[in-house]
């Protein structure tokens, strides 16, 4: 699957002082949905080989210090664009810039929910990391496998267990901070069956069957909005650095 945001060709262009989004390669087209991160392409070139390293180099912000990477930037980009893209066919200049402020937000809410996560003692049981890894080796077929992921995902190994760690911490912090103290009643289950239980065509099944899907997207929805105030918390108190 092609990635839709080269890293090789957009920090090629940023090295050569073009800074926005929009002079990314235009011409580039989405080729399916499910473009992850871990879809970014291994460089096939020595050149593409060396942006990529300067990519990580290269930074797009700092979050009260930290640094948050080009390569980072174009990596969650990648992730997020099919999302955006919907049906569309290309992205236009205006999309790109969406593309981009929407992941370099995701970026900077992370680095400052990891950051929280840190400082409130919230710490990982040892070897959490490496029990991932040696999952992923069984997963995948074999170390020789897993060394292929490593590189088509543009990473080393200790940048890959650091990835695992921040992603492991963030769930934990995002766990206490949003989800764990949202209660969802009776009333407001009901409530949203009566509004749609005449929306199918096949007609409406059994609320008890319906009852727990219903509770599960309330609660999402809830924490969605619960995690965009917290994020807007964490943000105002903090010295983010847009580079």
């Amino acid at each position: 699957m092609k990635r839709i945001f080269p890293i090789a060709g957009i920090f090629i262009l940023l090295f050569l002082a073009v800074i926005t989004i929009s002079c990314y390669k235009k011409e580039e087209k989405k080729k399916g949905q499910g473009e992850t991160a871990a879809h970014i392409a291994a460089p096939k070139s020595e050149q593409d080989a060396s942006a990529v390293k300067e990519a990580k180099k290269a930074l797009a912000a700092k979050v009260n210090g930290a640094r948050i990477t080009m390569h980072d930037l174009v990596r969650e980009m990648n992730a997020i664009a099919p999302a955006e893209l919907g049906e569309k066919k290309e992205i236009t200049p205006g999309l790109q810039e969406k593309i981009q402020k929407k992941a370099l937000d995701n970026l900077i809410f992370r680095e400052l929910a990891v950051q929280e996560a840190k400082r409130t003692g919230i710490a990982l049981k040892p070897g959490t990391a490496e029990g991932v890894i040696k999952r992923m080796k069984e997963s995948l077929g074999g170390a020789k496998e897993y060394e292929a992921y490593l590189k088509n995902l543009g990473v080393t190994e200790a940048e890959f267990k650091d990835r695992i760690e921040r992603m492991q911490l963030f769930e934990l912090i995002a766990a206490r901070q949003i989800y764990s103290g949202i209660q969802i009643d009776e009333a407001r289950i009901k409530a949203l069956y009566e509004k749609e239980k005449g929306q199918s065509e096949c007609g409406p099944a059994p609320y008890e069957d319906m009852k727990e899907s219903l509770r599960k997207r309330l609660v999402a929805e809830e924490g969605k909005k619960r995690m965009k105030a917290w994020a807007g918390r964490l943000r105002a108190r903090a010295k983010v650095e847009i580079l």
